[in-house]
């Protein structure tokens, strides 16, 4: 996103780097004593001849303030609108892929939790219906009870339980030799 507005800077700094001021200013009479005596205000000054200015203002575009491009005659300059739009289009696209894809990656991790907080109140459900609701001749029957039960995990928990596996077999290993030399 930095990126984006580094760039469109340069282009608005390459547009209207040699603009005079007045191309920026709304010209307007002020009558502060309503006595018919008016004297012009200026509005603002060329903020795209200083850099940092110009990343300010493209940064407060992205906030919506466009009152630099607004007044005066660069409002009505065609490249400058153009500019406008596509910093705007821009600038809404890489803001809703971003949305996207933290809701899609907080989705992803859910779904994972659900199903192992399923699994485990499912696991949970049965122990609990086995010991308190059924007899002790309904817990021996193999018919219902049978004697293993099987769990598909996936790839990254057969992994992890593979690594640990091995890692305690070989501390066993290692506890075994030093008990056999002493």
């Amino acid at each position: 996103m930095l990126m984006v507005v580094i760039a469109f800077t340069h282009s608005f700094i390459y547009l209207l780097q040699d603009q005079e001021d007045g191309f920026f200013q709304d010209s307007f009479a002020v009558d502060p004593d309503g006595l018919g005596l008016a004297a012009n205000a200026d509005s603002a000054s060329n903020p795209f001849v200083n850099v940092f200015r110009a990343f300010s203002v493209l940064w407060f575009f992205l906030f919506g303030v466009w009152d630099p491009i607004v007044e005066g005659d660069v409002g009505d300059d065609t490249m400058t609108i153009i500019l406008s739009i596509l910093f705007s289009f821009i600038t809404v696209v890489i803001f809703l892929n971003i949305v996207i894809a933290i809701m899609s990656n907080t989705v992803e991790k859910m779904t994972e939790e659900g199903n192992s907080v399923w699994l485990s109140h499912f696991a949970a459900v049965l122990s609990e219906i086995e010991m308190l609701w059924c007899f002790e001749s309904q817990r021996h029957n193999r018919k219902n009870n049978p004697n293993f039960i099987y769990y598909f995990g996936s790839k990254k928990d057969i992994v992890r339980q593979s690594a640990l596996m091995e890692q305690e077999t070989e501390e066993l290993l290692i506890e075994m030799e030093k008990k056999r030399n002493k």
